[in-house]
C-alpha cells in the first residue's frame, strides 16, 4: 500500500526546507506564552502612519516607494527622477520591546542590485545591535538565499546564518527573542539559534528594501522596478 501523503512534505516547488503555512502560531515558551501585541494585514489604500514610520531620506529611501495594494504592503525599488531609490517602514509608533517574537509573511521579486530586509533596530538610535532575521542581497538576483545576521558590539561584529530557498514565493520569516537566546524561524520552524551576544535593549521592527553599490549596483538594463511585498506582520511579547 502506498504511504499516505504528508501535507507538509517538501516538494520541488518549495526548496526552503519547510512547507509554507497559511498563518503563524505563537508557541509556548517555557512556562509562559507569546501574547499578540500588534498585527497588520495591510488593508485599505495606504499604510497606517499611526503605527508605522515611513522612511523618507536622507539617503536612498523615499516615501513614494511605500504603497498598499490589494491587501499587501509594497516596498518598491526603482528610479525616480533618474535616481535609484528604495523604501522602508518601522514599527516604532506601534511596538517597541525588549524581547519579543516577530513574524512577517514576505516575498521579493527578482532583481540584481536590490536588497530586502526584515530587522530589529535599537530604539535609542545606537548601533549596533542590529538583527537582520531576513535579508536577501543584491548579489542574489534570483532570491535564493536568506542571510541572517546578528550585528553586535564592540564595533560591528557579526554572526551569520544562511538558509537556501525560493524567496520569490511567500514565506513566514521570524525571530523569537528572549534574554538568553534568539531563535530564527522560517515557515514556523526554527532554522537557527544563538545564545551569545543577545541584544538587551528595546528595539523596533522594520521592513526595508535597499540598494547595492559597485559591481552589484542596479541597472535599468536588468529591471525597471522591484517589489518587496508583505502580506502581514505580527509582534508578540511574553505573557
Amino acid at each position: 500500500m502506498a504511504p499516505t501523503p504528508d501535507p507538509r512534505r517538501i516538494g520541488p516547488d518549495d526548496p526552503s526546507g519547510s512547507a509554507v503555512p497559511a498563518d503563524d502560531s505563537a508557541p509556548q515558551v517555557g512556562d509562559a506564552r507569546w501574547n499578540l501585541v500588534f498585527a497588520d494585514s495591510f488593508r485599505g489604500s495606504a499604510i497606517n502612519e499611526s503605527d508605522w514610520v515611513v522612511f523618507d531620506g536622507p539617503g536612498q529611501r523615499a516615501r513614494e516607494n511605500v504603497m498598499v495594494r490589494n491587501g499587501k504592503l509594497l516596498l518598491k525599488t526603482r528610479q525616480i527622477g533618474g535616481e535609484w531609490l528604495a523604501a522602508g517602514v518601522g514599527s516604532s509608533r506601534a511596538v517597541v520591546q525588549q524581547y519579543g517574537k516577530y513574524v512577517a509573511r514576505v516575498k521579493v521579486e527578482e532583481g540584481r542590485g536590490t536588497r530586502a530586509v526584515a530587522l530589529l533596530w535599537p530604539n535609542d538610535g545606537s548601533w549596533p545591535p542590529e538583527v537582520d532575521f531576513f535579508e536577501i542581497g543584491g548579489a542574489d538576483p534570483l532570491r535564493r538565499t536568506n542571510r541572517i545576521t546578528n550585528h553586535y558590539p564592540p564595533g560591528n561584529q557579526m554572526e551569520h546564518l544562511s538558509k537556501p530557498g525560493d524567496y520569490t514565493k511567500w514565506h513566514n520569516v521570524g525571530v523569537e527573542w528572549t534574554a538568553d537566546a534568539m531563535k530564527f524561524t522560517l515557515d514556523g520552524r526554527v532554522i537557527g539559534t544563538i545564545t551569545e551576544n543577545i541584544p538587551q535593549q528595546p528595539m523596533w521592527f522594520g521592513l526595508q528594501s535597499g540598494l547595492e553599490t559597485g559591481q552589484y549596483a542596479p541597472s535599468p538594463d536588468n529591471f525597471k522596478s522591484v517589489d518587496y511585498k508583505a502580506k502581514w506582520v505580527k509582534a508578540y511579547d511574553l505573557a
